[in-house]
């Protein structure tokens, strides 16, 4: 577990982040020429493939999400399509995820299984909305949007789907496997297999995209970067503190914090903007 001022570090940058001069700004707009698409055209048995893919009705478990993520990734990251990006990070995180449900890491293995499942689930459902002609989330549907826009770099288009998973998904996922006080520890130690990932992500995505991923990774930190490990750290703690705390807002006051989930995932999107204009991402 991370030190205690590490995690109040990350916290309170995302806390300036999510200040009201930023949040009420709409996030993806940076300006654009109307490229044609950055999406490949399936062919029409590998358009039924990714359907199936994202079919949550047949999911078996968090390995078969695993294999299925790895699929997509086959059919679209490695052709370059931009959909594909998340995919790619989804695979980094569940090879460091998985192996930890089975080696005793959990105190509570059942919840965090729970938890894996329900939570790629929330991201599986939104492509199969995407794919068949369904309503994903307004979120979700600005990442695909995004995606399909060729002007836009393939690592702000991640940080879409990355900030809309981490901070609208997350709360809901934790609401869903009924998480309690007593997930404290198990949930900051799902923290770290996210952690462990980041490398691999950045490598993944400069082979497949040509794109640096390392500025996103050190984006929520306040002041000085003092290494790779911290400032991821500081990425992924600092928005998983933010989820625990609208998880139980949640759970008080529904109205008050989908309220604020929504302002912080629209900071979040301004500073990525500002990265991808400033050429960072």
């Amino acid at each position: 577990m991370r030190t205690a001022s590490r995690l109040c570090a990350a916290t309170v940058g995302l806390a300036l982040l999510a200040s009201p001069a930023v949040a009420n700004a709409n996030p993806a707009t940076a300006p654009t020429t109307g490229a044609g698409t950055c999406v490949v055209q399936s062919t029409q048995s590998e358009q039924q493939r990714l359907v199936a893919l994202t079919d949550v009705g047949t999911l078996a478990g968090i390995e078969d999400a695993r294999a299925r993520v790895v699929e997509i990734n086959e059919l679209l990251a490695a052709r370059g399509d931009n959909r594909g990006t998340f995919s790619l990070v989804y695979k980094e995180i569940l090879d460091k995820t998985i192996p930890a449900l089975t080696d005793g890491t959990f105190r509570d293995p059942r919840w965090a299984r729970n938890l894996s499942v329900d939570f790629v689930t929330r991201y599986l459902e939104n492509f199969h909305a995407h794919l068949t002609g369904g309503t994903p989330t307004p979120y979700w549907r600005s990442f695909f949007d995004l995606a399909a826009d060729c002007d836009r770099s393939p690592a702000r288009v991640v940080g879409e789907g990355i900030s809309t998973h981490l901070v609208v998904d997350f709360p809901d996922s934790l609401i869903a496997v009924d998480t309690r006080t007593r997930h404290l520890r198990d949930y900051t130690v799902y923290g770290e297999a996210l952690v462990e990932a980041a490398p691999g992500i950045v490598e993944r995505m400069r082979e497949y995209y040509g794109v640096d991923m390392q500025p996103f990774f050190q984006l929520w930190l306040v002041g000085e970067v003092f290494g790779e490990t911290t400032a991821t750290t500081g990425l992924f703690q600092s928005v998983r503190a933010v989820a625990w705390t609208n998880a139980v807002g949640l759970r008080l006051h529904e109205r008050h914090a989908r309220t604020k989930i929504d302002r912080t995932w629209r900071a979040a999107g301004v500073v990525l903007d500002g990265l991808e204009k400033t050429g960072k991402i």
